[in-house]
């Protein structure tokens, strides 16, 4: 009745109060005791008795209240025993030193001083134990962090491991650990995370946004069930976006943040909390020695420290016509120094590109005026840090630029006067809103800026009966001008004034135009109508966990992959071919198959060699193959498109398709023999 009665009241809830009264009266005590031995006297042996007294009683207090608590759960058993234990222990020798005090036997101070060293033993494993209880074993000896992991680049962290595993480190572990595992829940390791706790699983694989752990990062705090729940460490706003963004693409515990498809708010979110400023890079170098920048000043080569206690250097070896390898080579020795180097009118070539090899930490090259070609682009894309690239008056040409596409860190890029032309400009621009071009000096130079391209809104390009169309402006106050035959658009094109209809496949077009700005690039979206629902498709063989988008129904959900085959719309295979069924779920007379591809020679990604098609009505027996070769031999940039196999109307109800993959990139790829892979989005069946 009385075990009862006190369960009933929840008495256990009382151990982490109580269970601190033991601790500080206990350390006060012993301070009476030191300070009554330092200064020979008994005025402290009545506070004394007291505070011991108090201590025994505390201690039997939490003993009781923490064996209530230990009946709740969520403990590992090893940790709770060590705590249980030592505590009994503590209870144990404070009673017994109470009454070793209060006796007048002729041995008692001989035996004081030890039971108290004892007391003090017990009391600290004591708390050792319960705080490894609520805050993790390591807790206690690991070193002082940062708030955050930094990363020196963000697109090569580990999602899990670099960005999410600190957050569940700081707001979740401290109840969620192998020796605390509050509702069965470990959050300290993937696999624990994976087999969830005792209401479930905390992910929802098939409908992410539905998944327990965000259910209860959204409650109000003040709800029973919300995490981390009231009083304790509460997740930013910034940390709970995280971790939506990552739930919301599977919970990937092995992917890097590059293979995760992101808005600018999440990039946003991951540059202020994890990149690591580009100065960290330079922290424990020690400056350039004056007497180096002497004896490089004789030599032609202008050495400037960022400032007198920088380890940085800008070099600047301008208009010098001498240059050459030798020249480069003086700089050996602070080449992981060089944040800044300037050949501007130099006799600096192709051929001398190794005398950079060692600069792997500049930001801010400038190669104006030199004699460079593609070659040198190349080479500079493979610079992590680079910020700053002046290619003016250079033979660079628009092989570069898919090369220039891919320098992430890329912010600034000067142009003008190089073999460049306008349409590599304006794919450049397009792919790359980020940076910034200067391609035209007068231009920039007298304010004639460049708009940005409007947007072609719609939530699918794949349509049944008919489609809304609205066209939303770069830039306010521009004029929108459209087409919907497939023809590039100009001023004397339909002007955007409201959303329009299609009822026929077709490519829209539309640019921006404003007075006293350059026109925008054009935006381009291509419709699909199609004749025919898909009931199901089957995938015969799995796509790569990396880019399994939303498996079999990415193929019919009337949604388009974009360029960026990491945006989600993509099913992505490594070094095989694909293989999936459509069932159409009755006979019906077909005439056309359409899949939607990819080519991104660059990331490895290629068109399929060959399309091949196989018709049933059970779905056992297939029968009249066809075949479709794909034109997929060296092409340049990114490019999507479908894949068309027409035919003469048969009854059917299943296809069986296989997009045969080349395997391995072709020997005029930079990294021939590697596993390649293929790209699909959509299947259309008319």
């Amino acid at each position: 009745m009385l075990i009862d009665l006190i369960a009933a009241i929840n008495i256990a809830r009382f151990h982490p109060l109580i269970v601190h009264l033991p601790i500080g009266i206990m350390l006060f005590a012993f301070t009476l005791f030191v300070l009554g031995r330092r200064e020979k006297t008994d005025q402290y042996q009545s506070a004394l008795t007291i505070a011991i007294g108090l201590a025994a009683l505390s201690s039997i207090a939490s003993i009781g209240t923490g064996w209530f608590l230990s009946q709740e759960g969520g403990y590992e058993g090893g940790a709770i025993d060590w705590h249980k234990y030592l505590g009994i222990a503590f209870t144990i020798f404070t009673v017994l030193l109470y009454f070793v005090h209060i006796n007048q036997w002729r041995w008692r101070s001989r035996y004081l001083a030890p039971l108290f060293f004892i007391n003090i033993i017990l009391l600290i494993a004591t708390g050792h134990f319960g705080g490894n209880l609520t805050h993790g074993s390591e807790y206690l000896f690991q070193s002082a962090e940062a708030k955050h992991t930094i990363v020196n680049n963000i697109d090569s962290a580990m999602v899990y491991q670099d960005i999410i595993a600190p957050i569940f480190k700081s707001k979740c572990n401290g109840c969620h650990n192998p020796s605390k595992k509050k509702g069965e829940l470990i959050m300290t390791s993937p696999e624990g995370l994976s087999k969830g706790g005792e209401n479930g699983q905390i992910f929802d694989l098939t409908r992410p946004i539905d998944s327990e752990i965000l259910r209860r990062l959204a409650l109000p705090i003040e709800e029973e069930d919300h995490m981390p729940p009231e009083g304790k460490r509460q997740l930013s706003i910034m940390e709970v976006d995280l971790l939506k963004w990552w739930v919301m693409n599977r919970a990937c515990c092995d992917c890097k943040a590059a293979d995760l498809p992101s808005d600018d708010h999440i990039k946003t979110i991951l540059k202020q909390m994890y990149q690591a400023p580009s100065i960290n890079r330079f922290a424990k170098l020690d400056p350039v020695a004056p007497r180096t920048i002497q004896d490089l000043r004789k030599k032609g080569i202008l050495v400037v420290p960022q400032s007198q206690s920088s380890s940085e250097v800008v070099v600047r070896i301008a208009n010098k016509k001498d240059v050459n390898d030798r020249t480069l080579d003086n700089l050996d020795g602070i080449a992981t120094n060089i944040v800044e180097l300037n050949l501007n009118g130099s006799s600096f070539d192709d051929a001398m590109l190794q005398g950079i090899a060692k600069m792997q930490d500049v930001a801010k090259v400038s190669l104006q005026k030199t004699l460079i070609s593609d070659r040198t682009v190349t080479y500079l894309s493979s610079l992590e840090y680079l910020e700053s690239l002046n290619l003016f008056g250079t033979k660079v040409t628009n092989s570069s630029i898919e090369k220039l596409k891919e320098i992430s860190s890329l912010k600034h890029l000067y142009l003008w006067n190089s073999l460049v032309t306008k349409d590599g400009i304006e794919a450049l621009i397009n792919d790359r809103p980020d940076m910034e071009v200067v391609f035209d000096l007068i231009g920039d130079m007298f304010g004639y800026a460049v708009l940005s391209p409007p947007e072609i809104a719609v939530q699918k390009e794949i349509f049944v009966d008919s489609i809304l169309v609205d066209i939303l402006p770069g830039f306010k106050g521009s004029a929108i001008y459209y087409t919907v035959d497939s023809s590039d658009p100009d001023s004397s094109s339909t002007e955007f004034v409201h959303p329009f209809v299609l009822e026929e496949s077709t490519v829209v077009k539309a640019f921006a135009r404003k007075e006293g700005w350059k026109d925008s690039p054009i935006s381009s979206k291509e419709f699909i109508k199609s004749n025919l629902a898909i009931d199901n498709i089957s995938l015969v063989n799995q796509p790569s966990p990396k880019y399994e988008a939303k498996r079999d129904l990415t193929l019919y959900d009337s949604k388009r992959g974009s360029s960026d085959f990491q945006d989600g719309n993509w099913l992505g295979y490594e070094g095989e071919d694909i293989e999936f069924v459509v069932d159409l779920g009755k006979r019906v007379s077909v005439q056309e198959l359409m899949i939607g591809v990819l080519s991104k020679p660059n990331s490895w990604i290629f068109f399929p060699k060959k399309i091949e098609v196989l018709f049933s009505n059970d779905g056992l027996q297939y029968h009249s193959p066809l075949q479709r070769r794909v034109d997929w031999e060296r092409r340049n940039g990114t490019e999507q498109r479908f894949v068309s196999i027409d035919f003469s109307p048969l009854e059917t109800r299943f296809l069986r398709i296989k997009a045969k993959s080349i395997l391995k990139n072709p020997s005029w790829h930079p990294n021939k023999g590697e596993k390649s892979w293929v790209f699909v989005d959509e299947v259309l069946v008319n």
